[in-house]
């Protein structure tokens, strides 16, 4: 039984030229899809809309983007440079990218066991010299019963991180993106930083 398929429901699938500039048809490849249902798919938002890949769009959006990341640049330099403090505490190795940004950051993964327990000594001297009062951990991060007991000991306050490997639905409908959710990531880098 083949379905038949007429044109009052069904969406055709766009196809773009070799250097983007135009939406074309391809001889054999075009694709149908049910419209009721991509009406479940944000996909549906663009259907009707003839310059969803046209190049001029995608460069004018990347340059957007290019120039919102740069400025997460400058403001992660900025806060390397100017806290009043320089040491963050962290119980993830993927916040050591904060070194580059001039951010001394103390480890507590416990997952290179021939430096944590320089990392928990620097993490207690820091501790005692007032420079640590936050622990940065990655969202769904499980900390460890040596993290929990540092952090119970010393009354460290936790941060939690957003880990951007994705964004949910529901930071979606709050109109979150990958910009806001790391200008907040940096305020919460502040706390520590630019504590008085």
């Amino acid at each position: 039984d083949e379905k038949i398929l007429n044109e009052a429901s069904v969406a055709k699938s766009r196809n773009i030229n070799d250097d983007a500039t135009e939406i074309c048809h391809v001889e054999d490849y075009d694709q149908y899809v049910d419209l009721d249902d991509i009406k479940k798919y944000n996909v549906y938002d663009y259907l009707n809309n003839e310059n969803v890949y046209i190049k001029e769009n995608i460069e004018e959006n990347y340059k957007t983007l290019n120039e919102k990341v740069s400025e997460l640049d400058v403001k992660l330099y900025d806060i390397g440079k100017n806290g009043n403090y320089n040491t963050i505490l962290t119980t993830n190795n993927v916040l050591t990218y904060l070194k580059k940004y001039n951010i001394n950051v103390i480890s507590l993964d416990e997952t290179d066991p021939s430096t944590i327990d320089k990392s928990y000594a620097d993490a207690k001297k820091a501790i005692t010299n007032k420079e640590i009062q936050y622990i940065f951990y990655l969202k769904g991060d499980k900390l460890t019963p040596n993290q929990e007991k540092l952090i119970a000991d010393h009354s460290l306050l936790k941060i939690e991180i957003n880990d951007l490997f994705t964004i949910t639905d529901a930071e979606k409908a709050e109109g979150k993106d990958y910009i806001s959710i790391m200008n907040e990531i940096i305020d919460n880098y502040k706390k520590e930083l630019y504590k008085k």
